[in-house]
Parts: C-alpha cells; structure tokens; sequence
C-alpha cells in the first residue's frame, strides 16, 4: 500500500478546512439582513426559507456569527432565532442573553428542554416576567441566582440617561460585526481564480463571496460599464489595487489607455462600502424573487 505524500497530505487538509456548501450564502444572507434597519415581512420570510435549510450544515462558528449577529435585531426570523437558540450554548448565548424575537413561550421551553447552561444564560435577561422568575427559581441554582441578581442591578441603571449611550454602544458594535469576517479568505481565492485565466471559476468564486446567483454575477463581470463590478468587489472591502488586478484580469480590453486605469480607480475611491453592501442586498432579493420564476420555466 503506497503512503500519502506530503504535498498530498496538504491537499487533503486544506480540503478539510474549506468551508461547508452553503456557508457563504449561510453568512452572506445574515449579514445582508442585519444590514437592513426595518426589515419587511417579505424579507423576514425570505431569511427563513434561505438560511433554515442551511443551517444544520454549516460550521458551529457560523452558527455563532448568526447567533450573536441577530440577537442585536429587533426583527427576526422567529423560526431561525429558536433554532440558533436551542443549539449549544456557547453558540445559543446571545439570542438567550437578549433576544427580543424569543417570546416568552420559547424562553420557558428552553429552560425546560435544553439544560442548566441554557437557563443561566436565559437568568442575565434584564426584563423576565414573574412565571419565568419562578420556574428559574425552582431549578435551585446559586449560579442563576446570582446572575438574576447582576440582571436586575443593570436593568434598574438603564432606567436612566445611561440607556440611550447603551443602546449607542450596541448599534456601534453591531456596525463592526457586520463586517465579513472571511475577507482575506475571499480575497485570496478570487485573486488566485482571476490569475488562473478561467472566468468562470472566478466568477463562481465571487458569486459565492457574495451570496449571489452565478448568472448575476455573469452579468456584473461582463457589463462594459465596470460599475456593478467595482460595487461588487467594494462590498467585499477590496482594496484599490486587488480591486483594479481582478478587474484588469477578467477584462483586460477595457484598460487600453492610462487614462482607463485612472478613471476606474477614481470611481472606486468614489464607492461607499455601506452603500455598496446595500446594493448587493437588494441583487440578493432580486435573486431569490426570480428564483420560482426560474424552476417554472425549467
């Protein structure tokens, strides 16, 4: 029996550590809601009919992201919020903590069904209403006990002034968990599939990048206006110059002249990242609206 070498080694590895299908659609999708400051019942529902599919097949550190991501939301998904809520409570913990979407039926039936860790993290709540204090009360857990007691001292300082720079410190730490976290990972593979000279591997890279359907981002690559491309590489945070080299490789006819070079790295300049995630997350509800038109026509 002939052994592995070691560039196969490697190979096999790195296989292992690639994401699982559907992870970066998984986290686009999160993100691109998050992003949305009053989401409509429609895009409520679209969140739930991408992202539940997926989520038994993703990472437990996606699962995390998610978790911690909408438990800063007002509005959820209530169906994806329970799931994350029951899962292993270091993911669980944010939705548990803070959840507004998890009602008070949902906060019962988890101290009921998914153990202590659960309930402790449910017991940090500022606001519980009296049914929920005493079945937390029954569980006769010194460590509940004393996080309901450092819940109601926080609860009864936000009744003040504080409350508003609270709510200040929440939004600005939600603004920074919503920037990918994968961008070098990103990065990285659509620099090395835009040098390989394959388009289509490219744009199968981007499409997954994005979150976004590969006949959309067919036609973002090879729109001669250059626009829509450079929106999409600014949502991923690309910097000018991986911006213009992916660019340059997939259309290298459309940089003729110094002045080619010069107008499109103004025009990026130009791109704000917040606005460009925008436009990204409406490309996805135009994809997941077409989506039933599609499998009808085929």
């Amino acid at each position: 029996m002939s052994s592995i070498s070691s560039v196969e080694f490697r190979q096999i590895e790195s296989r292992r550590a690639e994401p699982a299908p559907g992870e970066n659609v998984f986290r686009a999708a999160i993100s691109a809601f998050c992003s949305l400051t009053r989401p409509s019942r429609r895009e409520l529902a679209q969140l739930d009919d991408l992202a539940l599919p997926l989520v038994d097949g993703v990472s437990p550190e996606a699962r995390r992201y998610a978790a911690a991501a909408l438990s800063e939301c007002e509005h959820a998904p209530h169906q994806l919020v329970r799931r994350l809520a029951g899962d292993a409570p270091d993911i669980a913990a944010p939705l548990l903590m803070r959840s507004k979407v998890l009602r008070d039926v949902d906060l019962v039936s988890l101290i009921a069904n998914c153990g202590i860790a659960h309930a402790r993290a449910i017991a940090r709540r500022t606001e519980l209403i009296k049914p929920i204090h005493d079945l937390l009360t029954a569980l006769n857990d010194s460590e509940i006990n004393r996080l309901r007691d450092i819940a109601r001292g926080v609860h009864e300082s936000q009744q003040g002034p504080a409350r508003g720079e609270l709510a200040a410190n929440a939004r600005q730490k939600l603004r920074a968990m919503m920037r990918p976290s994968d961008n070098r990972t990103y990065h990285q593979g659509l620099r090395d599939s835009a040098l390989s000279g394959r388009h289509g591997l490219f744009q199968t890279a981007l499409a997954d990048a994005l979150g976004l359907e590969f006949a959309t981002v067919k036609r973002i690559t090879e729109d001669e206006r250059l626009t829509d491309f450079a929106i999409a590489l600014k949502a991923l945070d690309a910097s000018e110059e991986l911006a213009f080299l992916l660019v340059s490789a997939l259309r290298p006819d459309a940089f003729t002249k110094t002045e080619d070079v010069r107008w499109f790295l103004s025009k990026y300049q130009a791109l704000v990242e917040d606005k460009a995630r925008e436009t990204i997350r409406r490309w996805k509800v135009s994809d997941i609206a077409i989506r039933p038109v599609q499998a009808k026509a085929s």
